[in-house]
């Protein structure tokens, strides 16, 4: 929980040139804060005078760093290989991805303002994708 991270990733060669590859990771969430942006007016009374420099309001923070986090990101990249032998020194491998392949929406931003859209998110994981590449080697 909390900090913790795990990656893992392999591949596996099988029959007819084919390779099967993945890498899984499992990443602690966004932590969760509350920032609140407290005007020159709600704070001058218990500072006995204005904020310094002209400032019209300063953050302060309603939850300790780190206290809090969003649900655990958790994703898994897939990639099949096809390798083939073109004359004596040419190689092409062919390859098919599929990123996110569990297609999880875990968020992994979001708004730290505390008021109306406090814990909104702000940014998820990409969705899954597909992406067919090759490579030529000579």
């Amino acid at each position: 929980r909390g900090l913790a991270m795990a990656k893992l990733n392999g591949s596996v060669p099988l029959p007819k040139d084919f390779v099967v590859s993945a890498i899984y990771q499992d990443l602690a969430g966004p932590p969760i804060e509350a920032i609140y942006a407290a005007r020159t007016t709600d704070v001058a009374g218990s500072l006995g005078r204005p904020l310094a420099g002209g400032a019209q309001s300063v953050n302060i923070p309603l939850l300790r760093p780190y206290q809090a986090f969003e649900a655990r990101i958790r994703r898994l990249d897939l990639r099949l290989t096809k390798n083939f032998k073109m004359g004596n020194k040419a190689r092409l491998q062919a390859n098919l991805d599929a990123y996110n392949a569990l297609n999880s929406s875990a968020i992994q931003a979001l708004n730290k303002t505390f008021g109306a859209g406090w814990k909104r998110p702000t940014q998820i994981l990409d969705p899954r994708l597909f992406q067919v590449s090759a490579q030529l080697s000579f």
